[in-house]
């Protein structure tokens, strides 16, 4: 999140390894998706009352949304923010890392109505959450960063 609400600027700003970035936040994104899941079928399908997995599942959803997907998208109150903003994307950049951004978002906003959902809704959300990591992790190996360098061409 930290990331994403920094702005690069100066000379070395197009040397910011943006696409590493996003595809890390992507990474992070997709293990917290996948969580989400894990936490949310251990409690809808119990008849116990278990209240920690619930309240994992939720505290992961918050955690995706409020960090992961505003750091790549913006924060609305802040200007320039998320990295998908950011003035210093290098153009051949660019389209990868709103790309990433996108495929988070809608992984998101499939995890946010899972929390939100009941009865026969809840399955349907399952299935959907799983599709929409799948498609972020599919966008992820399309668009590899090509080093591991947080600044390029920096020793």
């Amino acid at each position: 999140w930290a990331v994403g609400m920094t702005r690069i600027v100066g000379p070395r700003a197009g040397q910011f390894n943006y696409v590493l970035v996003a595809h890390d936040m992507g990474e992070l994104a997709a293990n917290l998706a996948q969580s989400i899941l894990a936490a949310n079928m251990i409690v809808k399908n119990t008849k116990e009352k278990v209240k920690p997995p619930a309240d994992l599942a939720d505290d992961l959803t918050a955690l995706l949304f409020y960090r992961v997907f505003r750091g790549l998208s913006r924060e609305p109150d802040i200007n320039d923010s998320g990295l998908v903003n950011s003035q210093g994307i290098p153009q051949r950049d660019r389209a990868n890392v709103q790309s990433i951004e996108k495929a988070v978002q809608s992984l998101t906003v499939t995890a946010v109505e899972l929390s939100r959902a009941a009865g026969s809704q809840i399955q349907e959300r399952q299935k959907e959450l799983k599709s929409k990591i799948s498609l972020l992790k599919k966008t992820l190996e399309e668009s590899p960063p090509t080093k591991r360098n947080l600044v390029n061409n920096v020793p």
